[in-house]
């Protein structure tokens, strides 16, 4: 059986790629933070960079952005964050995004503005 061949960093999202980016920012404006959306999501560098990507580029990004939001509370976020699986399927990641990270976002009036974007 021949090795598949990694995705590369560089490989934009296709028209039928999930676009991890935007389902997670309309799960937020959804649960009622548009204004932290607008402010703190759209413009971070990790969420623009990761725009065009394939979606397993797009979940590395968020893995990346997800962790410091999730750092900047002072409220315990291990569990939350041991969520932001870097394998698997995109839609167990969403699945656990949506389900476990979610509930400690809208608790934790996330996304903040982190110093740096």
């Amino acid at each position: 059986m021949a090795a598949v061949a990694p995705l590369s960093y560089n490989q934009e999202r296709s028209e039928s790629d999930r676009n991890l980016i935007l389902e997670v920012r309309q799960l937020l404006v959804d649960a009622g933070l548009g204004p932290y959306v607008e402010n703190n999501y759209d413009n971070h560098h990790f969420i623009q960079d990761g725009l065009n990507k394939n979606p397993d580029v797009q979940r590395w990004f968020l893995n990346r952005y997800w962790h410091l939001q999730l750092m900047s509370t002072d409220a315990l976020s291990v569990n939350e964050r041991f969520c932001l699986i870097p394998n698997g399927t995109i839609d167990e990641w969403f699945d656990l995004f949506r389900k476990e990270i979610m509930p400690f976002v809208v608790r934790h009036s996330l996304p903040i503005n982190l110093s740096g974007q």
